[in-house]
């Protein structure tokens, strides 16, 4: 019978919006590994997928308050590794 694991990568960031606030972001996602997946692997991906997502939603912060900035500067700010995602020909 086949076994079922689950795994789940979370990250969270805090961007100081001045004046002695700030903005709390969270981005948690969960996979379904069966038998014949790598759990090493899977976890991988799973990790640089949430760290694109966190650098995308912090861009966006950034921009509604009227910065531009770009996704790798974000990443190194926050301390997330970001990989732009590779499209598949």
């Amino acid at each position: 019978m086949a076994e079922v694991k689950s795994i789940t990568v979370s990250r969270s960031a805090r961007v100081n919006l001045g004046n002695y606030e700030g903005l709390e972001h969270f981005i948690s996602m969960s996979a379904d590994l069966d038998d014949f997946d790598d759990e090493a692997e899977e976890l991988q991906k799973l990790s640089a997928k949430v760290e694109r997502s966190m650098v995308a939603m912090l861009c966006r912060s950034h921009k509604v308050r009227g910065k531009q900035s770009k996704p790798a500067v974000v990443a190194k700010h926050y301390g997330l590794s970001y990989v732009p995602k590779v499209e598949k020909e």
